[in-house]
């Protein structure tokens, strides 16, 4: 009998930032292995403050740490994500940017997101949602 062949799991990890006004990629960070979105979050920011102005970020619930909050900050900018703990009490939560997010979320300006989403659909469609090299190195430029 032969032992079933061992399925390795591979896939490319991409964080990005975007311009949600002219709905242009502004940032990319690509990774090869499963890694949190706060790994990248900081040098993709700092990336993006040297060459414009940011004044307000949007990211999804997984950005919610106080770090990321900080680094926003240090560009002068405003980031606006959803609380991880909703039912923690106000002076519970750590962080004066979280804190300020507890007390008055912006749901307008947050439901802008929408439209990364349709930045990121547009990629796909365009090229695919399957990266099909075999090598990390091509896995970055491939454009089939």
């Amino acid at each position: 009998m032969v032992p079933p062949a061992k399925s390795k799991v591979c896939f490319v990890k991409v964080v990005g930032v975007d311009d949600l006004t002219t709905q242009l990629i502004l940032a990319v960070r690509i990774r090869k292995k499963a890694r949190h979105d706060n790994v990248d979050f900081a040098p993709t920011t700092n990336r993006v403050a040297r060459t414009t102005s940011i004044d307000t970020m949007i990211g999804d619930k997984g950005f919610d740490a106080q770090k990321n909050h900080d680094v926003v900050h240090r560009v002068g900018a405003l980031l606006i994500t959803p609380l991880r703990n909703e039912k923690v009490p106000v002076w519970r939560t750590k962080g004066a940017g979280r804190k300020r997010l507890k007390r008055y979320f912006p749901n307008k300006k947050y439901h802008r997101r929408s439209k990364k989403e349709t930045v990121w659909g547009v990629v796909k469609q365009g090229y695919g949602d399957a990266v099909r090299a075999i090598k990390f190195r091509m896995q970055k430029i491939d454009d089939t």
